[in-house]
């Protein structure tokens, strides 16, 4: 005979012709008409010396909560009552004695203090000396900051030539503003009839420094010009000093033409008289007409490179030829950099 559970040998014999496998516990009931086979026990069954598990007890609910009492009365509570309604009384008479000192409070005449107070007779002796205030006590107006000035030009006067196949315009630049201008230029447009852009020409004055009111002529050249319908000449944004210094003014002491090589030379001295040290000396010739209109500008440098106070070099500067109109009148300014 063999376990039908797990199939061992090793049974052992039970009274009531029943069986107990000692490898797995299983316990087995002899089938009659079996061949050595056990089948499990009957319903109900239990082997020997086995008690069964007690069942569930019943449930006993916990004891109720002791009913709700009303507290006793404190005898201190009409004590406390009494203090609390004195605080705010004392409370209301304080606020009203304040709204009231306020309100009869004189009101503070509004304006500025005066620079030195008033001074005081003491009897005999001089009066005393007035005590200016301290400037943290004496209130000052806010002051609106004025912008910055913005730097004006105008190209006034100008007149056009065409010289060789070379267009020309000579001008006078004017600052009409109220702050100095540096490198004053203008810009030139040539167009077709249908509007296109041909060229575009710049020109910039000789002399790189205007104060307010002054001016210089200029001139704009379009070396090669091609064939246009019309011209624009707009003045480019004029441009207030950043990092360049005012150039010193130097006396022109002499100076006359001379014809060399068919061309006219403007020719003489300058001299620096401005108690300082001077270098890169520039000479400005301006042509005019017998009207005053301006018909050619040219420079050139002097012959020495630096100036001591007092010292003087000599110049040269070629008239050129490239004018819009005869020159009858020449003026000569010399300026350089302060060394």
């Amino acid at each position: 005979m063999k376990c039908t559970s797990c199939g061992s040998p090793d049974l052992q014999f039970l009274p009531g012709n029943y069986a107990r496998c000692n490898s797995c516990g299983n316990t087995l009931a002899e089938i009659p008409g079996a061949t050595g086979q056990y089948a499990p026990p009957p319903p109900g069954y239990a082997p020997p010396g086995y008690a069964p598990a007690p069942g569930p007890q019943a449930f006993v609910p916990p004891p109720m909560p002791p009913m709700w009492q009303p507290p006793r009365k404190s005898s201190a509570a009409p004590l406390l009552i009494g203090v609390a309604v004195a605080v705010a009384l004392l409370l209301a008479v304080a606020a009203a004695a304040m709204v009231l000192g306020v309100a009869q409070a004189p009101v503070p005449a509004t304006g500025y203090l005066p620079t030195t107070p008033p001074r005081v007779s003491t009897g005999s002796g001089p009066p005393p000396a007035d005590v200016p205030l301290s400037e943290e006590n004496v209130e000052r107006p806010s002051v609106m900051e004025k912008p910055a000035p913005q730097p004006k030009g105008e190209f006034r006067d100008v007149r056009q030539a065409s010289v060789g196949g070379n267009l020309l315009w000579v001008g006078k630049y004017v600052n009409t503003g109220d702050t100095v201008i540096v490198d004053p230029s203008v810009t030139v447009s040539l167009f077709e009839a249908g509007g296109k852009r041909v060229a575009e020409q710049p020109g910039f004055a000789q002399r790189k420094w205007l104060e307010p009111g002054e001016w210089t002529l200029l001139m704009v050249l379009v070396a090669e010009a091609p064939e246009y319908a019309r011209h624009e000449i707009k003045v480019n944004k004029p441009r207030a000093p950043s990092y360049e210094t005012k150039p010193v003014k130097l006396t022109v002491t002499e100076w006359g033409m001379r014809r060399q090589w068919n061309s006219n030379y403007a020719v003489g001295t300058v001299r620096n008289s401005s108690g300082k040290s001077v270098k890169w000396a520039q000479v400005i010739v301006y042509g005019f007409d017998g009207q005053g209109q301006p018909v050619s500008v040219c420079d050139s440098y002097v012959t020495e490179k630096d100036l001591e106070p007092g010292a003087e070099s000599g110049f040269s500067v070629m008239i050129t030829t490239l004018a819009v109109g005869t020159a009858e009148r020449y003026e000569v300014l010399a300026f350089a950099s302060p060394d």
